[in-house]
């Protein structure tokens, strides 16, 4: 049986880079939208969720912060 070679397609930081940018995106959309349509019955429950609705604006604040953070990382 032979030997499968693996090949490294991205450095350590680089996928690092690709995990926080998901987060931050997943994270942005996930209470972006709850604050965009607060009376739905789905933004209620992402509410209860994580707090309340001031939660979760610190929340999409903070991923804000780091999206940009990525962004500014990736361009340097």
């Amino acid at each position: 049986m032979t030997e499968e070679k693996r090949y490294l397609r991205f450095a350590l930081d680089r996928r690092i880079e690709h995990w926080v940018n998901f987060a931050a995106f997943f994270l942005l959309a996930f209470t972006g939208l709850p604050q965009k349509y607060p009376n739905a019955a789905p933004s209620q429950s992402i509410f209860s969720l994580f707090g309340g609705l001031e939660n979760v604006r610190v929340i999409h604040r903070g991923a804000a912060i780091a999206l940009m953070l990525v962004v500014v990382w990736h361009i340097g």
